[in-house]
């Protein structure tokens, strides 16, 4: 087992809010911290953090796809919600 542990991960949005109703709302993460153009996200083990990316417009990804970074999550649909995930009113192309 390696002795190198991973500290946290900052991930940059171009629309924090829609990020954050995407995160919180739709996959039930919690805020465990807000702050200015922030927040702290957890599912209770892992953590992450969501700014707002205030800089230029990004450039094209070198390799042509179209994310920057890549998160796998697995969640438990809820018979609540709609089978259709276009109807969840998040817009998923640009969640981060």
């Amino acid at each position: 087992m390696s002795s190198t542990k991973l500290v946290h991960i900052g991930v940059r949005c171009t629309d924090l809010q829609q990020s954050i109703k995407f995160w919180r709302d739709a996959l039930g993460l919690e805020i465990s911290q807000q702050a200015n153009n922030c927040f702290d996200l957890t599912d209770g083990y892992h953590n992450f953090r969501v700014f707002q990316h205030n800089g230029p417009d990004r450039p094209k990804h070198v390799s042509g796809m179209l994310d920057y970074l890549h998160i796998g999550v697995s969640v438990l649909i809820s018979r609540q919600l709609p089978n259709d995930v276009s109807l969840w009113d998040f817009r998923s192309s640009q969640m981060v």
